[in-house]
């Protein structure tokens, strides 16, 4: 074998070998950006548990105070009882948030309409919480698209973009 033709396989070799080294360092890199995103949209099932259990709450208080509600609105609080948050896989976390924001909105609306019960102490905890969780579910989703723009730029590096998807690797949509 010619000296000149070793020289090209060693070399070859040498490229194939940082090819694959840069593959392995890529796909720890993706794995980390899953791990951060899983429990990202963990933390969101647990933010949208808390929403829900103090929609009800709120509901309770309505009732409690013997406030004329619609029957759309007890359907809806039937509905929100019956769900089981802790059950929902991450695609259901991400479309019931606003199902869930606008029956909230439906029962604050409806105690805002009543000026004694507006005015109660227990009813601005209530409110109180409900900004909060909302100020933190916006920070939660903010880094959780920052580490979605991460995973998807690391599955869209051409050299390896078949690759990943043979693999499975699918880009992530962002949350709004």
């Amino acid at each position: 074998m010619p000296q000149w033709l070793e020289w090209i396989l060693i070399a070859l070799a040498g490229v194939a070998a940082l090819y694959v080294l840069f593959f392995a360092i890529v796909l720890f890199i993706i794995y980390k950006f899953n791990k951060r995103l899983t429990k990202r949209r963990e933390a969101l099932r647990l933010l949208l548990a808390q929403r829900k259990d103090i929609t009800l709450s709120l509901f309770q208080l309505a009732t409690k105070e013997k406030i004329a509600i619609t029957t759309a609105v007890r359907l809806k609080m039937s509905e929100l009882s019956n769900k089981e948050i802790g059950l929902f896989n991450d695609l259901e976390i991400i479309e019931y948030s606003p199902t869930l924001e606008k029956i909230t909105n439906l029962v604050t609306d409806l105690i805002d309409s009543q000026k004694s019960l507006k005015k109660s102490e227990e009813y601005r905890q209530f409110k109180k919480e409900l900004t909060e969780l909302d100020e933190i579910k916006r920070q939660h989703i903010a880094i959780y698209n920052s580490d979605v723009n991460g995973y998807n730029y690391w599955i869209r590096l051409k050299s390896y973009r078949r690759i990943l998807l043979a693999l499975n690797f699918t880009e992530k949509k962002r949350l709004e």
